[in-house]
């Protein structure tokens, strides 16, 4: 074999050698991430309602309510895959669970909720974060005073909104649902 056929063959070996190393260190970063952030379980409407009471909250059913009030969003395919809307109100906050029949569904309203939130900014100042895992999405954002956070498992949504002073009450009740 002529030494230039030999030149090109130990170039090919090593870069198939090269792409098999990178291949093995992206698999490898690849399930390490996954163990750092393993998928969330979602909450079901009855545990929702069952930790909301435990903390001493009257939870609303407000899923007729939220298709009465928009009939034309009511007839729409996501409208028609609502399953669930119970809320916690209070004085200084609101809670809602948010079930669809399915994660597409979720997504679909988790992206529109973001943009409708984003857009009350209004050109203040603000401060957002947004965390996107295999099968959940979290969005927060602080602007003009209030505190709002969009919180998405699977095919369930957890939206919470109050004032920016109410913002650790919040959170530990976010908390208290698990993975949200």
């Amino acid at each position: 074999m002529c030494t230039a056929c030999q030149n090109r063959m130990r170039t090919g070996y090593r870069a198939i050698l090269l792409v098999l190393i990178i291949a093995a260190g992206i698999i490898g970063f690849v399930s390490l991430l996954s163990l750092a952030f393993p998928p969330r379980t979602p909450l079901t409407a009855e545990e929702f309602t069952a930790h909301m009471e435990e903390a001493g909250f009257t939870v609303e059913d407000e899923r007729g309510q939220q298709l009465e009030a928009d009939p034309d969003w009511a007839d729409t395919e996501l409208g028609r895959r609502l399953e669930s809307v119970l809320a916690v109100r209070t004085d200084y906050f609101l809670i809602q669970f948010i079930m669809f029949s399915t994660e597409t569904y979720a997504q679909v309203m988790y992206g529109n909720m973001r943009r409708e939130v984003e857009s009350l900014r209004a050109g203040g100042m603000s401060s957002t974060t947004e965390i996107n895992l295999s099968n959940f999405s979290r969005f927060t954002q602080t602007a003009s005073g209030q505190y709002i956070v969009i919180s998405r498992i699977e095919h369930t949504l957890v939206f919470a909104h109050t004032g920016a002073e109410n913002r650790s009450t919040i959170n530990d009740l976010l908390e208290l649902l698990g993975d949200y």
